[in-house]
């Protein structure tokens, strides 16, 4: 007993002593972080330079964590470097002889500035990565400066870091504005929107062209009633802390060519190796834009787009890629399923339109949680309607759903589904919401839906179908996308539905023979007969050329 007392005794002065020695540590950190210009730097090594007496170093850098409004205040545009600045005109960088070699900056957009200030105010979820800068004191730019070589090789670096563990890792680097420039190398942008909130908050928020140039003020009081911000909320924000990494403008040993061309060289690397997403993985991380969040809501969860067969759940939707490869279980993709809702809601609940579509400056506001589960429902009963279609069904039921969507979504030797290809899922969805807006209600339009599917009237590749020559390119015998002919597969589809009057099928007529014409040369075009008949093309006093032909009378909608 006397020995577990001992050994408690012992645990406890090892916990005082080690809380004594991180207080001891929290007040050296305070005393030495309080000196005026100096601040906590990490210290980074990745590549190699060649300092002085000609020997090989490891390159440094040094991350620093400041409030928005210090980098807003202290850190300059890299298009306001010396050797840029004086080659602007009009906003445009020019590029000679005398600059080639040194430019390493593109030149900013500076239209973009209020949206990204807007982005910061509005977005609770908001997030800019770590900006790159350089930094370079006035000395540099001073080739008879003492601390240029008679060689005009560098006597010491541009940032002084002294180390606090005996690692050298970490230490303080001396950040004094009036000593040396800060400039970004990489996150102008970022910079841009930043510098945007300083100027809010001084009411000198201006709109901008590409260039910078000025082109009206945008009051403080509009800002903050469209973004719905207010002044202590916006000092708040300014108060937000981001990283920034520090390189050196230049290296004990380096001239300043060399300097340069190793700035040039990271530049070029962050930009050259930089993968954009791809649009459906933008839509797949977005949490602003309604009609992805809905889409991806209603997408994982949909009997249609996740079965389960054999204990294995399988997802019909290629959630990053547009692509629909031969043998891929995979329906549609996130694009289409997007594209899809902002359809159907638009007739269906044309109300939510105006949330969804809610921009400021081209940032998108996330509409409200009740609009999101509004919108959710709808869609989802919209694809339980599709997921009752005969095809979707068919293929279900199969003992080998790959093999039978291969074969229902292949042209040659197979049906040519529309509505197996995400552009025809598209169609569908276009029409139908244009169909509601007319008064049509959705059960029916979905019992005539039913009805074409059982008829194998979405059988694109048939010359007998209205799809021939419109979403089917039967000279290249693969789907037609061009945005003309969506348009009209939606009139089209939209008339088997509900029918037409004689004007409009007349006029139907007209937009869709040009697309069957074989040959313009020897005038000739397929009928829904499947032969090769006359078409007369004449062009009137404009050059617009027009169609007519016996026998181009649309098939019966549902016949």
């Amino acid at each position: 007993m006397n020995e577990l007392n001992t050994l408690d005794q012992e645990l406890e002065e090892l916990a005082a002593m080690e809380a004594k020695r991180r207080r001891h540590l929290t007040t050296l950190l305070d005393e030495v972080t309080k000196v005026q210009n100096k601040y906590l730097a990490f210290r980074g090594e990745m590549g190699r330079h060649m300092g002085v007496q000609g020997r090989w170093h490891r390159t440094p850098s040094y991350v620093v964590n400041h409030d928005l409004a210090w980098i807003g205040a202290n850190i300059n545009m890299g298009s306001d470097m010396p050797f840029m600045k004086n080659k602007i005109q009009d906003g445009l960088l020019t590029i000679d002889r005398a600059n080639i070699d040194e430019i390493q900056q593109r030149m900013p957009d500076w239209s973009r500035q209020a949206e990204l200030s807007a982005y910061l105010a509005h977005n609770k979820h908001r997030k800019f990565g770590p900006i790159l800068a350089v930094v370079s004191p006035g000395w540099v730019n001073d080739p008879q400066h003492e601390n240029w070589s008679s060689d005009q090789r560098a006597l010491k670096g541009a940032i002084g870091f002294e180390a606090l563990d005996s690692g050298g890792r970490v230490g303080l680097i001396q950040l004094d504005p009036s000593q040396v420039s800060i400039y970004a190398l990489d996150g102008q942008h970022r910079l841009m929107g930043i510098k945007g909130l300083a100027d809010l908050q001084a009411n000198k928020l201006y709109l901008k062209d590409k260039t910078g140039k000025v082109l009206n003020l945008f009051p403080r009081e509009d800002f903050f009633k469209e973004i719905g911000l207010d002044d202590v909320e916006l000092q708040n924000l300014l108060g937000e802390r981001l990283h920034i990494e520090y390189i050196p403008a230049i290296l004990p040993g380096e001239t300043r060519n060399e300097a340069v061309r190793r700035v040039r060289s990271v530049f070029y690397a962050l930009n050259a190796y930089a993968k954009q997403p791809t649009k459906g993985e933008t839509l797949l991380l977005s949490e602003t834009d309604g009609y992805a969040i809905v889409a991806r809501r209603v997408g994982v969860n949909h009997p249609l787009l996740r079965t389960t067969r054999n204990g294995q759940t399988r997802d019909r939707v290629n959630w990053g890629g547009s692509a629909l490869p031969d043998g891929s279980e995979w329906y549609t993709t996130l694009e289409a399923l997007k594209e899809m809702v902002q359809s159907v809601l638009r007739g269906a609940r044309p109300q939510l339109i105006k949330a969804f579509d809610k921009k400021w400056k081209r940032v998108e506001l996330r509409p409200d949680d009740e609009q999101l589960d509004d919108a959710s429902a709808v869609f989802s009963d919209f694809l339980t309607r599709v997921h009752d279609l005969p095809v979707f069904q068919a293929i279900e039921r199969s003992s080998d759903p790959v093999r039978e969507l291969a074969e229902f979504r292949r042209f040659e030797n197979g049906r040519g589904h529309l509505l197996l290809r995400p552009i025809g899922q598209q169609i569908l969805a276009e029409a139908v919401g244009q169909l509601i807006v007319e008064g049509m209600a959705l059960d029916k339009i979905f019992e005539a839906l039913q009805d074409l599917d059982a008829k194998g009237r979405f059988e694109a590749h048939r010359y007998e179908h209205v799809w021939y020559g419109v979403t089917y390119d039967f000279h290249n015998k693969k789907m037609d996308t061009q945005l003309s002919h969506r348009k009209l597969a939606v009139k089209l589809l939209m008339y088997l539905v509900r029918g037409a009057a004689d004007e409009l099928r007349r006029q139907l007529e007209r937009e869709l023979l040009p697309m069957r014409v074989i040959d313009t040369e020897s005038k000739t075009w397929r009928d829904f007969s499947g032969n090769v008949a006359a078409v007369n093309i004449e062009a009137d006093s404009e050059g617009r050329l027009t169609y007519s032909a016996k026998g181009m009378v649309l098939p019966m909608p549902r016949s």
